[in-house]
């Protein structure tokens, strides 16, 4: 569920950002915020934080069954320094991670907790070529205790002569290199019961490779159809090949054991069809989405967005999203929103023992299940034109607090999963 929590905090970033994206042209207010805006010597720094948690039962580092218990504070820093017609963005950000879940690697039922971190960088170039064309190309890594993540990315934007639509492509490839971590009971001289015919001296990965590479390319168009609506497209396509199957990722087959009647703890020692997660080598995800935004008046913004999701693992989905920005003044917001996500189940996957022995692929990760789940928050928008603590009789100083951006949200899934995120967003200028 980390993407959960990466969603709300991309999600707290973007609202932060197009919340006052009205047309205000012909206000001085408006004259002024695009002056800043057109501005080439002003550095912008975003600072993002957030707190999240979730609890479920259904690990798939114990076979679809367990705790999932995990925390994660978060934090990253976005810096957009311009220099003539370019861009550079430097990105840094940390999680540490708090797992029980995980802590089941090493034994099969637990309640301490693993401790992680996460650290990842990025860096960017945008070169504005003319007043409607633009490029740019990035750079990442990222680091944590069982996968190091290298990425390159490129695309270009453009904009019609009358600056009512524009087109953004981007391409980008992520390598991402894995330790390979399992259970205690499949590594070599560890005596557990297992299949008689698992051999540990030449079962390194499921796949025969521990690397995985992702090729993502997506085409966005936006088009301004009247003063109050704008809507976009998105089109994403996103191909994945290597590892695909998490080591640790525990499965049990239909062995015969009531898993109805014995606890759990008697019946990971009874169930001797055990195997790790095993998935295809290749996949491939085409997301596409709509966004619908209609200005009801100075007050209220109307948000829409739907998704439809499909991938040849066999798992479709649609997501529908609502948001209602409410502006009390030129300076303060605040954004309720709601997320209604539903999906069908993967071909690998089957809960805890339902499994059968003729698999081919199996998984019990309920990530991959059916589900349907809502995600619902509020968020809060501080923006004044002068910055925070200023007035426009204030004198000109280099440092301007410019916004403070916070938001709650939380999310049900109706496997029993329930999760919530505390996020906070503030935002710098440098002339």
């Amino acid at each position: 569920m980390q993407l959960i929590k990466n969603i709300a905090l991309v999600g707290l970033f973007l609202s932060s950002s197009i919340l006052f994206s009205q047309d205000t042209s012909k206000t001085k207010i408006g004259q002024y915020i695009q002056e800043l805006k057109d501005s080439s010597d002003q550095i912008e720094i975003d600072i993002l934080s957030s707190y999240y948690d979730q609890d479920g039962e259904h690990s798939a580092v114990t076979g679809g069954r367990g705790t999932e218990d995990l925390q994660d504070l978060t934090y990253t820093v976005i810096v957009n320094i311009p220099y003539k017609k370019n861009i550079f963005t430097i990105e840094y950000g940390q999680d540490r991670i708090t797992s029980a879940s995980v802590d089941n690697i090493d034994t099969d039922i637990s309640s301490d907790s693993k401790n992680d971190e996460r650290a990842h960088y990025s860096f960017g170039f945008t070169r504005k070529v003319t007043k409607r064309k633009s490029y740019h190309v990035s750079a990442g890594f990222s680091s944590e205790y069982d996968v190091t993540s290298y990425s390159l990315g490129a695309g270009f934007a453009l904009e019609s002569k009358n600056r009512n639509s524009s087109i953004d492509v981007n391409a980008k490839v992520y390598y991402d290199s894995w330790l390979l971590y399992q259970p205690a009971e499949f590594r070599p001289g560890v005596d557990s019961i297992v299949l008689e015919d698992f051999d540990h001296d030449t079962y390194d990965s499921p796949n025969g490779t521990d690397n995985r590479l992702s090729y993502n390319f997506s085409v966005s168009f936006a088009q301004i159809l009247t003063k109050k609506i704008q809507v976009a497209l998105t089109a994403d396509f996103v191909y994945q090949t290597g590892l695909l199957s998490t080591p640790f990722h525990r499965v049990y087959f239909d062995d015969g054991v009531n898993v109805d009647i014995l606890d759990e703890l008697e019946t990971v020692k009874s169930s001797k069809l055990r195997k790790r997660e095993l998935l295809p080598d290749s996949r491939l995800k085409i997301p596409t989405s709509i966004r619908f935004h209609y200005y009801l008046s100075n007050t209220f913004i109307f948000k829409g967005f739907y998704r439809y999701y499909y991938d040849d693992f066999g798992v479709t989905a649609s997501t529908v999203e609502v948001e209602l920005p409410v502006r009390f003044s030129k300076a303060i917001a605040v954004y309720p929103f709601y997320r209604y996500h539903t999906q069908t189940a993967a071909d690998y996957f089957a809960p805890f023992g339902e499994h059968k022995i003729t698999d081919k692929y199996f998984t019990s990760d309920f990530d991959l299940s059916d589900f349907d789940s809502y995600h619902v928050g509020l968020g809060f928008k501080y923006t004044p034109l002068f910055g925070i603590g200023r007035k426009a009789t204030s004198k000109k100083s280099a440092f301007k607090f410019k916004s403070i951006n916070f938001r709650y949200a939380y999310y049900s899934r109706n496997d029993n999963l329930e999760s919530f995120i505390i996020s906070l967003g503030l935002g710098f200028t440098i002339f």
